[in-house]
Parts: C-alpha cells; structure tokens; sequence
C-alpha cells in the first residue's frame, strides 16, 4: 500500500499481486456533497482515452471494453473508485505497456481523489465559516439586548417573562452552535 496525504487524512491504494486486485480506501470524512460525489465517477471515455494516447484508439476500446466486460460492469458508462480499480486490475494482469499505464491511471486517480479531498475540506471550512457568522452574529445581538431590555425600568411582567423566553431560547441557539462546533473539533482532532 501505498499512503499520501492529503489535508488531515491519510488515503491508501495499492495493487495485490496474488489476486491482481486493486485497492482504493478513500478516507473517512463528514462533507457529503452531491457535487463531490459526481466528481468522484470515472467515465467509459475517460480510461478508453488514458490508454488510447499508447495503444491507438481502436485498440483501447476494444480493449476497455474487454475488461470492462471482465470486471462485471459492462451495463455502466461511468465507475466510482472502487469499480475504476477492478477495471485496472484486469488491466494489470495484460501485462507490459498496459500494466504501466494501468498503474499510471492509479496515479492519476490517486492525485484526483487528492484534490477532491482538498475541496471537501476547502468547502467544509467556507461552510462552517459562513454558518458560525451568520448564526453567531444575531445571537449574540439578540443575547444583548434582551440583557439590555431585562434591565429597564418600564416593563411589566408579562413583558419580562416574554424577555426572558427570549433569552433562554436565544442560549438554547448558542449551546446548539457550540455543540455543533465542539463536535467538529473533535472529529478533526480524532481523524489526525
């Protein structure tokens, strides 16, 4: 196996000779977003043209075809990870010139999976960013005033009791946004 980093996780991949399969274990993270997902697939043409640029284009179809078929995945047109590393590892067992490009074609996935990593993480950030902004501002406006509002003279007690729900719901807000955060705090410290 074979590890990179990539941001705080660790992603391995690795080709077993004995069984001609090849591994590909993403990391555990906690963005799921449907753009990353899409992303994440490999098209038909993408491997056709990976090994057309050294066999010929005809050659690689037929080919990538033959080993699409091999790999159980002919009914498809694009591959997650895993179904890409069955194809490679059929390719593999070609030998030669197809076992280099088969193993390069890792390496690009490797470097792929990479960078969609690096912008889970990137989009993550902006979202946590933006959210604790967006909440933390008015709550702690909120927060304020209300504080403000329970120390004047003038109100009778329904008036203060209304204050103080809206105090206490607004603390419930802020113990919510702070779980929240802590929770993500402690995902990222147990995942480096």
């Amino acid at each position: 196996m074979s590890p990179f980093w990539a941001g705080r996780h660790t992603v391995k991949y690795g080709w077993n000779p004995d069984s001609s399969a090849v591994f590909i274990t993403p990391p555990r993270w906690s963005c799921s977003c449907q753009e990353l997902k899409k992303e994440m697939k490999t098209k038909k043409n993408e491997l056709i043209m990976t090994y057309a640029q050294s066999i010929g284009i005809d050659t690689a179809k037929e080919l990538i075809t033959r080993k699409i078929k091999a790999a159980a995945l002919e009914d498809k047109e694009e591959y997650c990870e895993e179904e890409v590393a069955r194809i490679c590892g059929e390719l593999m067992k070609e030998g030669g010139l197809i076992r280099i490009v088969a193993q390069t074609f890792l390496v690009y996935l490797e470097r792929k999976m990479r960078r969609q990593i690096e912008k889970a993480y990137q989009l993550r950030e902006e979202f946590l960013k933006e959210t604790t902004h967006r909440i933390f501002t008015p709550v702690s406006l909120i927060g304020g005033y209300t504080e403000l509002l329970l120390e004047a003279d003038n109100l009778n007690d329904d008036q203060r009791e209304m204050i103080r729900a809206i105090r206490e719901n607004n603390e419930e807000i802020q113990k919510l946004v702070n779980e929240v955060l802590e929770g993500v705090e402690i995902e990222e410290m147990d995942e480096t």
